[in-house]
């Protein structure tokens, strides 16, 4: 997404933090102001009984994504690269989601795939047994952050106050009612509720995404801004988002308020 694409027309808008980068890098003016996910939604998996340890081991194999244009590409360009692989050094390969990527990890197509929190969900109703492959000290910076034109942000602090108090009393209660999310969900859209076990592993796996890990060190919205610079600095150095996104801010002016 650049400066001159439709969706950054909308004065608000929620984006995973690269996507954010890759916009800014374009020259778009964007000021991110509430983290909504805690955490980046992505991990490196391989089969549990897999040999491969770590992603070092991944050395000179496939790695399974989901699609070319998706989050967990860049995700895993960038978590790659910080664990100090080059594109060359393996092979990324789109074989679709879900399922798909455990048969390709199954009949060994692929070694690894870089999943998302549902394609985790998917893997574990399927009876598909995997484990992570982390690594050490990456920033994962908000795993989906608001953010807004900078003008649009200075101008009109009511609505982003005001915006922000809501998704924080929203977030709090849904953690504390996990039937009221579903029943909501359903009302809106009732065929991804259809299913009750899997929307509640749906949650199950979404719950931590909101969860603080430190509430007294970070409050609902608040974004880390010394982890924030550090992958910001890491997406511009693996090209997947232009110098100018160097300049992309975030803010935390309005944190304080939204959780009194």
């Amino acid at each position: 997404p650049g400066a001159d694409n439709p969706s950054w027309e909308r004065p608000l808008e929620g984006k995973v933090a690269a996507d954010i980068l890759a916009a800014t890098g374009a020259g778009a003016n964007l000021t991110g102001f509430y983290s909504y996910y805690q955490y980046l939604p992505f991990r490196v998996v391989t089969a549990a009984d897999s040999p491969v340890a770590s992603l070092a081991d991944l050395k000179g194999a496939t790695i399974g994504i989901t699609s070319v244009s998706g989050g967990e590409a860049t995700y895993l360009r960038s978590v790659m690269a910080f664990s100090g692989m080059a594109e060359g050094d393996y092979e990324a390969l789109a074989v679709g989601e879900g399922g798909m990527a455990a048969s390709a990890m199954t009949d060994g197509t692929i070694k690894a795939f870089s999943a998302s929190f549902v394609d985790e969900i998917i893997f574990g109703g399927m009876g598909f047994a995997y484990k992570p492959l982390a690594a050490e000290g990456y920033p994962g910076t908000a795993g989906l952050l608001l953010a807004a034109d900078s003008g649009f942000v200075t101008d009109n602090p009511a609505v982003i106050e005001g915006l922000g108090r809501a998704l924080v009393k929203a977030t709090a209660t849904g953690l504390a009612n996990r039937e009221l999310v579903v029943a909501t969900c359903g009302a809106a859209a009732p065929h991804e509720t259809e299913d009750a076990g899997f929307a509640m592993a749906v949650l199950d796996g979404v719950d931590p995404l909101f969860t603080l890990a430190d509430p007294a060190a970070g409050p609902m919205g608040r974004v880390d801004e010394a982890v924030w610079a550090s992958y910001r600095d890491l997406i511009i150095s693996i090209g997947a988002a232009g110098a100018d996104a160097a300049k992309t801010e975030v803010s935390n002016a309005f944190v304080e308020s939204w959780n009194k």
